[in-house]
């Protein structure tokens, strides 16, 4: 298998000096918090408004996940298993392409109306994909999670995922950090969970993530990432983090990181060198072609492993119950 040279990647400075940083952080800071106070005044009178005058239709389900995957059979079970464990109602997964025995690891939940299953046969298509399950499901279910096979929702702060966006009904979309994890050592895949194996991370979470849509508000602005609704069609209302602060944008010059994040998303970027190598050099991707590059640059492997110096164990109080259900 090949093991990439060791090339930290380094932030291109000629392309994003200091003063242009600086430059841009004074801009935007006090712009930032005009809207901000402009957001909350016009969400409370929205939600209280509404509240009074208007009844909520009810939803089918409450919380829902929407996920795509390829080759990825041998991890289903267990991600489908911890998050039922931690509430989900309902998940959409959309097969990418997958040859191994998918089909047969999510015919129980198919058959018990716990999943519900599309082939999806066009390449590059993740954005595609998400709108088209919110386009079918927009009215099925309240929150409508985008997450990916390797990314499992850990609660901090909640036992479960209702209560967790029960506190943000408020809010058009909820904006869940990453917690990036390494290899832990691992060069070969083996039988026990992901959740259990793969234990050494970053220090602190990336401002990269995931959303939950809160589907009370009618019209959103697709990203693989975040989104942020419109109302009147034209006026954006952005998405919060779990600390209720405004996501302006994914890569603003100073972001915020939670200092006791309420929950985020434990992203098993690698899992084991073995699975690294098969997802960046032996299987497609299912956003762009561009991104396939971007995965096979030199260096990346070795400058993401250095970076897990501490342990996070938290997602394991869960376990127990996954092993039990499985």
């Amino acid at each position: 298998m090949r093991l990439l040279r060791f090339m930290p990647l380094k932030e291109d400075k000629k392309a994003n000096p200091l003063h242009k940083r600086v430059f841009r952080l004074i801009c935007l800071f006090p712009m930032q918090i005009i809207a901000s106070l402009f957001y909350y005044i016009f969400l409370f009178a929205r939600y209280y408004f509404a509240k009074i005058f208007f009844k909520r239709e009810k939803y089918k389900y409450e919380v829902s996940v929407c996920a795509i995957f390829m080759n990825e059979g041998r991890f289903l079970r267990e991600w489908v298993e911890y998050h039922k464990v931690i509430g989900v109602s309902h998940m959409y997964l959309y097969n990418n392409n997958s040859t191994d025995n998918f089909r047969e690891v999510l015919a129980p939940y198919i058959k018990s109306g716990f999943v519900t299953l599309y082939d999806w046969p066009e390449k590059y298509a993740q954005l595609k994909i998400y709108k088209d399950c919110w386009e079918k499901h927009k009215n099925d279910t309240h929150w409508l999670g985008f997450i990916d096979i390797d990314e499992f929702v850990n609660l901090q702060k909640d036992d479960n995922i209702v209560d967790f966006l029960s506190h943000y009904k408020k809010y058009p979309s909820v904006y869940l950090l990453w917690r990036e994890f390494g290899t832990s050592g691992l060069m070969k895949e083996d039988d026990r969970l992901v959740i259990e194996r793969f234990t050494s991370t970053f220090e602190k979470l990336q401002f990269a993530g995931k959303s939950f849509i809160n589907n009370d508000y009618s019209s959103f602005f697709f990203t693989v990432h975040c989104y942020h609704a419109y109302i009147a069609g034209k006026f954006p209302v952005f998405a919060v983090t779990d600390g209720k602060r405004f996501v302006y944008r994914t890569e603003i010059f100073f972001p915020y990181i939670p200092y006791k994040p309420k929950a985020y998303l434990n992203h098993y970027w690698s899992k084991s060198v073995e699975w690294f190598n098969y997802k960046n050099f032996v299987r497609d991707d299912v956003a762009s072609e561009k991104l396939i590059k971007l995965k096979r640059r030199e260096g990346i492997f070795e400058s993401h492993e250095i970076l897990n110096v501490t342990k996070d164990y938290s997602i394991q109080r869960f376990m127990a119950l996954v092993k039990k259900n499985m």
